[in-house]
């Protein structure tokens, strides 16, 4: 960038660009350089309610991430557990609590895949597909009671009909056989099929029929054969649509429901002939069907990401739906209900379990009522009224707490006939008295949890906080002495600075906390590098309220300027031989944008007088301002000296006279 004269007349020119640039006529220029620097410096100081929550789950849905990232099946049994399978290259059956807590991994399971339970709940099985084996686990116990040898590898989809363990076996899920186990006497028994990728489902009332759909064909086949033995009889058969991913009977037994990829709804179809029977309504691309026949619950799944991934129907009836983040939606077979209807699990695409809980139930809502302020030692009541599906809940379990600087109570409650409860508190302390009211909730309605902040008065806390001193040079120490009045049971502050510009978030760092002294006094000191605000905090006790207070003093920045280019030095002053002379300014705390001026005189009998000023010379992104000067009167004496103005760091300021002349 070209030297530009700053105004007419003036000898003084700024050069923000590297490099000298041109030159003015006149006895001084000024432009940036690159030369060695001998430095001086001189540094000058200068003397200085009520807060209400929404109801909520009182035992939330959860999430939680699998072990692997790969997925096969997922089954909750009776005993409070959910099984997860990765299939292929996976080595463990992944165990959790009802809720979705760590309970175990059940290892030495070889590309653990599909799995079913035993009629009364009490045995697992679990198909082997790495190991070519089917694993019986004892749900109490999580231990492995047998392992049967399959007469082909690849054992998949599993499910039990009487006293048979049906096992579909598709290596590569393609054309397949059927394995057939005598739970009795443990016979295994091949059964060669031209079924493809068969996915097997018992019925739960144990009647001795088995259903079995290909996986994955265009279109699928879902076929019911009667189990007779080993034999099996076609009884019907049709095709439900496209690229079949998961099937199940509904609740009540009456009905087989579909996911295809095509249609985009879950096929009903009657269980006595197979006779379509309509559908429910779900989004693009079904991939899941779960039931749970206890509570009549039916959760249904899809891969679309323009539609909602999960929903749920009770007694036919739509109740809910789920949906996750984009690119997150439900997994193929993804979907299990625990057997009283009381958990949904899903699988989804990021590998991630989630608990779903209460999924039939109907909405509840808690509704508190207490009075926004008390006064100490004066009675109140908090009370909440339970409803659920718009009715009251009568003779339903609440739990309640009040929090305060006393510490928790806790208090077991039970609705009346209009749905309410009530607890009574007299406090004995002021501040924020927080209660919650919760409902566990069942399987006909939704838990809920809601909150309500009560505001105890307290007397009005004299706090103050004072620096000796207004403003200090750059690297003074301030001393900051903060003064608390009376209080009741505690006499401890909080001291905290935040210089401007940090990341920090205010209030700042602490730089000191404890008791004041007798004379309610605390004083800690703190070196000043930058403008910077000191917090005093009390966070209040049984009687007196909590109180913050603030001052920020600025910083007078330490100016600096360096010369370049001299010849020698006599005393004081740097001798320059040749023109230009070359000056550079910078600031503590450092500045990388705005200006720096530039003052010169010239020695004039004994008066130094002004010869030019330079009103901007731009700070460049290295902190520096540079500056030459030329055309000077030889054997002259002058001086210069580099200034700034304030910004939001520190105030203005000025660096000490540097003396040069020319020979």
């Amino acid at each position: 960038m070209a030297p530009s004269a700053l105004r007419p007349g003036s000898p003084w020119l700024a050069d923000p660009a590297p490099g000298r640039g041109s030159l003015a006529q006149g006895e001084y220029a000024v432009s940036r350089v690159r030369r060695g620097l001998v430095s001086i410096a001189l540094a000058l100081g200068l003397a200085g309610g009520l807060l209400t929550a929404a109801g909520g789950a009182a035992s939330a849905d959860t999430s939680v991430a699998l072990p692997w990232s790969t997925f096969s099946h997922v089954l909750a049994d009776g005993h409070g557990h959910v099984f997860v399978t990765g299939g292929s290259g996976t080595t463990s059956v992944w165990v959790r609590d009802a809720d979705g807590a760590a309970v175990t991994s059940i290892t030495n399971m070889n590309g653990a895949s599909g799995m079913a339970l035993s009629a009364d709940g009490s045995t697992l099985y679990v198909s082997l597909y790495d190991d070519a084996a089917v694993s019986a686990i004892d749900t109490t116990t999580l231990a492995e009671v047998h392992r049967y040898a399959m007469p082909s590898t690849c054992p998949d989809s599993v499910a039990v009909v009487g006293s048979a363990l049906w096992v579909g076996i598709t290596c590569d899920h393609q054309w397949s056989h059927l394995g057939n186990v005598d739970l009795g006497t443990g016979t295994v028994t091949d059964v060669v099929t031209s079924l493809y990728n068969p996915l097997l489902v018992a019925d739960p009332a144990d009647s001795g029929v088995l259903y079995v759909a290909d996986r994955g064909e265009s279109p699928s086949t879902l076929y019911k054969f009667t189990v007779s033995g080993t034999a099996l009889t076609l009884a019907a058969s049709v095709s439900p649509g496209d690229n079949l991913q998961d099937f199940a009977l509904d609740p009540d037994g009456t009905h087989i429901v579909t996911a295809c990829g095509s249609p985009y709804q879950h096929n009903k179809f009657l269980t006595s002939d197979l006779s379509a029977d309509g559908s429910y309504a779900s989004g693009t691309y079904p991939n899941a069907v779960a039931a749970s026949t206890t509570n009549h619950v039916l959760a249904l799944g899809v891969d679309g990401i323009y539609w909602a991934d999960v929903y749920v129907y009770r007694s036919g009836s739509q109740v809910r739906t789920v949906d996750y983040p984009t690119n997150d939606e439900v997994l193929g077979a993804g979907l299990a209900l625990s057997p009283d209807g009381s958990r949904l699990y899903a699988v989804t695409q990021t590998h991630t379990l989630h608990v779903i809980v209460s999924p039939g139930a109907a909405a509840s809502s808690l509704a508190i009522t207490a009075p926004a302020t008390g006064i100490r030692g004066a009675a109140y009541t908090a009370s909440a009224v339970l409803t659920s599906g718009g009715a009251p809940v009568v003779g339903a379990a609440v739990s309640a707490t009040r929090v305060d600087q006393r510490g928790t109570a806790s208090f077991s409650l039970v609705t009346d006939a209009t749905g309410n409860v009530s607890a009574k508190d007299t406090p004995s302390v002021g501040g924020p008295a927080t209660w919650t009211f919760s409902y566990a909730g069942d399987v006909d309605r939704s838990p809920v949890a809601a909150k309500k902040v009560v505001i105890i008065a307290r007397t009005a806390t004299v706090l103050s906080i004072a620096t000796n001193a207004k403003s200090y040079g750059y690297g003074a120490r301030a001393t900051v002495t903060v003064h608390l009045g009376t209080t009741y049971n505690s006499r401890t502050v909080y001291v905290y600075a935040l210089q401007y510009g940090s990341s920090t978030k205010a209030p700042g760092t602490l730089i000191a906390h404890g008791s004041v002294n007798r004379k309610g006094n605390l004083t800690v000191t703190f070196r000043m590098t930058r403008k910077t605000t000191f917090t005093a905090k009390f966070l209040g006790d049984y009687r007196y309220d909590s109180r913050t207070r603030t001052t920020a003093p600025s910083v007078t920045p330490k100016v600096s300027i360096q010369a370049a280019g001299y010849h020698s030095r006599s005393g004081s002053y740097y001798v320059y031989s040749t023109v230009p002379a070359y000056f550079r300014a910078s600031t503590s705390p450092g500045r990388t944008s705005g200006c720096a001026s530039f003052v010169a005189q010239r020695l004039v009998g004994a008066t130094w007088k002004t010869v030019a000023t330079l009103s901007c010379a731009t700070v460049q992104s290295d902190g520096w301002a540079y500056a030459y000067f030329t055309n000077p009167l030889k054997g002259a004496k002058y001086r210069t000296r580099a200034l700034v103005k304030s910004n939001s760091y520190s105030l203005a300021g000025g660096s000490g006279w540097m003396y040069f002349l020319f020979k």
